[in-house]
């Protein structure tokens, strides 16, 4: 009985996870433009910064690698990108320079400071605290 009401749980918690999946899709951009009460805060920018965490990279190719890791699950728009990468290396968390492309053109190519290495460890405990709250709210009996 006990490994029976484990694995509900557990498909719930999954399925939660499914919501929450598809509701970055709609904040990132897939075919409408989101609500202002549609957004997890900050998911965009915490996926940039995981992005970099694993190498510099221009616009484009973060646009690419968040598309590709997601199995094209997650599309970022340029509307979105742009901005969120003016607003980290604002706050420091990452650092833009000009330099060229593997097809030689000149892009910014974006990195990862040490500050934003410390923003994402952040950013990734809240959002694994806000997921598994929301577990806890739809598992309750």
């Amino acid at each position: 009985m006990r490994n029976a009401r484990a694995l509900s749980k557990l498909k719930l918690a999954m399925n939660l996870i499914r919501v929450i999946y598809c509701r970055m899709l709609r904040i990132l951009g897939m075919g409408r433009k989101a609500r202002k009460n549609d957004s997890l805060p900050g998911s965009l920018d915490m996926l940039i910064l995981r992005t970099l965490s694993r190498r510099d990279l221009h616009g484009y190719g973060i646009v690419q690698f968040i598309q590709q890791s997601s199995e094209n699950g997650l599309l970022v728009e340029e509307g979105s990108l742009y901005p969120a990468l003016q607003r980290l290396e604002l706050h420091g968390w990452i650092d833009g320079k000009w330099g060229v492309t593997s097809n030689n053109r000149r892009a910014r190519i974006y990195k990862i400071t040490a500050t934003g290495r410390k923003q994402l460890a952040v950013e990734t405990r809240k959002y694994a605290n806000l997921t598994l709250a929301i577990a806890r709210v739809m598992g309750a009996e």
